[in-house]
């Protein structure tokens, strides 16, 4: 087996003694009756959890092959493909150059977000929300991204704190919309994930010195898309999350839009 992974910041997560209980929503899923279009790498199953309080956030997808070089994701707790713009976050996962992106989801089923930021007539500018080739974001959040592979299978995975994402102010935003960012399983009442996943072969992708995307190419693409699929509530153990990370994030946070 070989593991190859990125640290993108350590000090951000050194130093947490313990945290208040939490309510974290975990959704497991193997594959079944579920359609899967495994044109760009068979799924065997998926992985994810995501904290309400602290906003650590996991995703792992295990494949029976290793042909996926990355993925976009696009998550909230019913359909986030009917979400428009300024709703959800889109993740763009780069395991050929260990690099993650975020971009507030332009509402288009298409691998758009970084280049149109809104589903409206002509190109709007994108809303750049995350990447880890910024130094503060990398601090901010403790990004990790994984690669495992053993000579049949693979898995990729993200583990991350995802305040920057959730406290994200939407540059394209109808007034009746709501920001979820990557936020599912609502824990007060019945909870459940939505999922648009989209798996790549062949990935291609480039960076601007800001780290935002400046191309995604790919020779391939398989899908998954699963609506209002129920996910468990738990109660983590103190310590696994991270609410000095959304603190840190709130003291130190600058406004991207001003480096414009």
């Amino acid at each position: 087996m070989r593991i190859k992974a990125t640290w993108l910041s350590v000090a951000a997560l050194a130093c947490l003694a313990g945290t208040a209980a939490a309510d974290l929503c975990s959704w497991n899923f193997s594959r079944g009756l579920q359609p899967f279009d495994d044109t760009a790498g068979h799924v065997n199953n998926f992985n994810a959890t995501y904290n309400t309080q602290t906003h650590d956030f996991t995703w792992s997808v295990s494949y029976s092959d290793r042909i996926a070089d990355g993925f976009w994701l696009v998550l909230n707790s019913t359909s986030p493909l009917a979400s428009g713009s300024g709703e959800v976050a889109v993740l763009y996962a780069d395991f050929t150059n260990s690099v993650l992106t975020a971009y507030a989801f332009n509402g288009i089923d298409a691998a758009t977000s970084w280049l149109d930021g809104a589903g409206e007539a002509g190109i709007q500018q994108p809303d750049l929300i995350f990447s880890s080739l910024d130094a503060d974001d990398a601090a901010t959040s403790g990004v990790l991204l994984q690669r495992v592979l053993t000579p049949r299978m693979q898995q990729l995975s993200i583990t991350m704190n995802a305040a920057t994402i959730q406290l994200h102010d939407p540059l394209h935003q109808a007034l009746t919309s709501t920001w979820t960012g990557l936020a599912f399983g609502d824990p007060a009442n019945d909870p459940r994930i939505g999922v648009s996943f989209r798996s790549v072969d062949g990935l291609a992708a480039t960076y601007d010195g800001d780290g935002s995307l400046t191309s995604w190419d790919f020779t391939s693409v398989g899908s998954f898309d699963g609506m209002s699929l129920p996910c468990e509530r738990l109660v983590p153990a103190p310590g696994a999350a991270s609410l000095a990370l959304a603190g840190l994030l709130l003291a130190g946070r600058r406004d991207r839009r001003s480096r414009a």
